[in-house]
């Protein structure tokens, strides 16, 4: 069983990586600290020591004194304490928990912060919930008193023992935990109000390797069932629809969701805790089991970032960033990593595209084909200048830029703009054509950010049949697509 407490912390001053960069996390138990490293090639940036022994880690962002910034909570062994290192290195501890009480994860929503929380003798376990607008607590972060003693937290009973880990599913408005056993409790934040969840003749996910919500809410959970290794999807949307999949695996190990949704839903990606290697689950099929590492690589914790990049924190002390087509890049860490998130943001501007696939009915050669929409976000900390678009290409004049909002705008952070693009097939050679033909072309986004590089691809069928076009919008060059194609 895994064991868990807290701490929190705030990124203001890292500005140690190139433009476009982002950064990821990782924590070490042993050496009570959290290394960061550069998710372009794995080179350590720096780490800072953490009061407890970090184990659970993710971010979230919030206003603090009217400034919006990035918060980074962890998860902390044998003590239950939320850390918030300041731009030098200075930390908050917020402290809220007896002796005895071991903290497991932490689940930020807006202004509130769920703890889950167990005994470390009768098993029992709770959510504990702070109110990040306490004067008490908000004071402290504000002043970045080192030592914070807060008394008003409210304590939630769940209907589980052993609880380990827990996510907040944002189309149920629901926070979802799993036990030891497998079983699954939901907590309703506004009622306050716990319940287990009825898995009918499903499996219970036994030794959970882990538990995450996706962007749409569905909730995965990597573990057990009578020695199979199983994923099991819970979708809130779809009155709690449980789902199970066998995995090639002999030991459950973390699990993540890739942030864009695909054709079928958002694809997930499970770790082998007993071998060095992770499997992607997407479009109801498992792909090929992908390298970690070499010997001991086995991660027991992964993140999938915006730009494709799996990382994960393995059991050998080191960390892993996967890519399709390359091979693993590893990095050493302190002692014992046990979990791994990636920032939220990119030092400098970044481009994220939306969607990574598009799909068009086509169904006459003369009939008009509906435009697509392209969303582009600033995903970095500053401005985001888009200069030019410019489509490339054997088959460019087949594809077009109807309309286009982010030329000669700039972005702030977060912002977004968005790019309409249409396209056309050619008239049949001869009146007819009896197979499929294909158009390839790219579209270029340049601004003072990296450029990005989007691969555009249309399918036509003629011969006076009526069939389903499909136009792919594929992942941008600097994003890395695992598996074939759709």
């Amino acid at each position: 069983m895994k064991r868990f407490t807290l701490l929190f912390a705030s990124l203001g001053l890292l500005a140690f990586a190139a433009q476009g960069e982002q950064h990821f996390y990782v924590t070490s138990v042993e050496d009570k600290r959290i290394d960061v490293f550069r998710l372009s090639d794995g080179s350590a940036v720096t780490d800072w020591r953490t009061n407890g022994d970090p184990v659970d880690i993710r971010f979230a962002r919030r206003a603090v004194a009217g400034v919006s910034r990035d918060f980074l909570y962890v998860a902390a062994e044998d003590e239950a304490t939320i850390q918030l290192p300041d731009n030098q290195g200075a930390r908050v501890d917020l402290k809220f928990t007896p002796k005895g009480i071991l903290s497991h994860a932490v689940v930020p929503m807006g202004q509130r912060l769920f703890v889950l929380q167990t005994s470390n003798t009768s098993g029992g376990s709770v959510l504990a919930e702070l109110d990040l607008q306490d004067p008490t607590i908000h004071t402290c972060i504000v002043n970045l008193t080192k030592d914070c003693f807060c008394s008003s937290v409210a304590l939630h009973t769940l209907p589980v023992q052993d609880a380990l880990y827990a996510d907040y599913s944002a189309r149920a408005d629901r926070i979802y935990v799993v036990a030891d056993n497998g079983e699954v409790a939901e907590f309703d934040p506004n009622s306050g109000n716990a319940s287990l969840v009825h898995f009918g003749g499903a499996p219970l996910p036994s030794n959970p390797g882990g538990l995450t919500a996706g962007p749409d809410g569905t909730i995965a959970i990597s573990g057990e069932d009578g020695g199979q290794v199983i994923l099991t999807t819970l979708d809130p949307g779809n009155g709690n629809k449980i789902e199970t999949v066998p995995l090639p695996f002999s030991e459950a190990g973390g699990v993540a969701f890739e942030p864009r949704r695909h054709r079928d839903g958002y694809p997930i990606w499970v770790g082998d805790a007993s071998r060095s290697q992770a499997v992607r689950y997407r479009n109801d099929q498992l792909e090929a089991p992908v390298s970690t590492g070499g010997s001991g690589a086995n991660p027991l914790d992964l993140a999938v970032g915006h730009r494709g990049a799996v990382v994960t924190a393995n059991e050998a002390d080191s960390a892993s960033i996967v890519r399709s087509g390359a091979s693993p890049i590893v990095s050493t860490t302190h002692p014992l990593p046990t979990a791994v998130t990636l920032g939220p943001v990119f030092e400098g501007p970044g481009i994220d595209t939306d969607p990574y696939e598009v799909f068009w009915v086509y169904r006459d050669l003369h009939q008009p084909i509906g435009n697509r929409v392209v969303v582009v976000q600033n995903i970095g900390d500053t401005d985001l200048s888009v200069s030019a678009l410019s489509i490339s290409g054997f088959d460019r004049a087949n594809f077009a830029i109807v309309a286009d909002a982010c030329s000669g705008n700039t972005l702030p952070p977060g912002d977004r703009c968005t790019i309409d693009l249409g396209f056309r097939a050619g008239a049949p050679v001869g009146g007819i054509r009896l197979k499929t033909h294909t158009y390839r072309a790219s579209l270029t986004i340049a601004s003072n950010a990296p450029s990005v590089s989007l691969p555009l691809v249309g399918e036509h069928w003629t011969a006076g049949i009526s069939r389903k076009i499909s136009v792919k919008f594929v992942r941008p060059k600097v994003s890395f697509e695992f598996g074939d194609g759709d």
